[in-house]
């Protein structure tokens, strides 16, 4: 049964049908490429929860490491900013962001192959491995306060056409077994080939069904993909799984000392006690406590 959200992201599953054809006719592929993407982007920027923003550029974390260029990143914009330059600045310009304020990684292709597949997940893996810095869930300002704070950002590859579903599976299924198991969960969680296949990578153990009674029906780690229908779009399972990504997402108070480092400078102190009239070089023990001294 096809409820009216359903029918309406169908709607929007053919507008970028649309979109897509319509970009053929740039002669630049670069320009071509760059308007597709922004055609996503911008469908997804009108439907993510205010609180968040999207854009694109870099990740880094404290530890000054940062991730290959990703296409799309959604961001708490409520408790960090990106850093950018203001003069130049755009939703459509490279920015860099915090890996702590980082909710979802967007990777964008105009047709999936098996090396625009290995370079899609690279990049997401990229991001995914650099480091958040937390003391306690406490410092979780957004997300899912009952999930580990240090859970990456959700990873999705977006396409508008692919190879055929059954290939792209296989490749998938070798390229994932490069990775150790414990690595897995760096992957992007959903593969969308638009009006094609959705996959989800892996997160899931099932059984193969089988008529033989004697044979070890164990769990299994397994790749699902879910093929388009016309009574039930897969857009609609795309765009339910995306937000819930962002959402349930932990998102870190971020602690700006953790990347400027001033803890190591040199400082003036004043002692106020009435007795020290002084300015002291150099560091000293010191404790912070709020107004009331607590």
């Amino acid at each position: 049964m096809k409820t009216n959200l359903t029918r309406l992201l169908k709607q929007v599953n053919s507008d970028l049908r649309n979109s897509f054809e319509k970009s053929k006719i740039i002669p630049h592929s670069g320009e071509k490429g760059r308007g597709r993407e922004l055609a996503i982007l911008r469908f997804l920027k009108d439907r993510i929860p205010k609180s968040y923003s999207i854009g694109t550029g870099i990740i880094m974390d404290s530890n000054d490491k940062l991730s290959n260029q990703m296409d799309g990143v959604i961001y708490h914009s409520a408790s960090c900013p990106p850093i950018y330059d203001e003069e130049n600045w755009s939703e459509t310009n490279p920015s860099i962001f915090f890996i702590e304020s980082v909710a979802c990684l967007v990777s964008i292709k105009s047709m999936l192959n098996k090396s625009e597949l290995e370079e899609s997940v690279k990049n997401i893996i990229s991001a995914k491995k650099l480091t958040k810095v937390f003391t306690s869930n406490n410092d979780v300002v957004c997300g899912d306060k009952n999930l580990p704070p240090q859970i990456p950002p959700y990873g999705v590859i977006f396409s508008y056409d692919s190879i055929s579903p059954k290939t792209l599976m296989n490749h998938l299924r070798e390229l994932i077994m490069k990775y150790e198991p414990n690595e897995w969960w760096y992957f992007p969680e959903v593969i969308f080939c638009l009006d094609k296949i959705y996959i989800v990578t892996p997160s899931w153990y099932g059984r193969i069904k089988s008529e033989d009674e004697n044979e070890n029906n164990q769990l299994l780690p397994m790749t699902m993909g879910t093929l388009e229908s016309d009574e039930s779009p897969i857009f609609s399972q795309f765009y339910y799984d995306i937000f819930g990504g962002i959402i349930d997402t932990p998102i870190i108070r971020l602690e700006m000392g953790n990347y400027t480092g001033n803890e190591n400078n040199d400082t003036l102190i004043c002692i106020l006690d009435g007795k020290h009239n002084e300015v002291y070089d150099g560091k000293m023990e010191t404790k912070k406590v709020n107004k009331f001294g607590i």
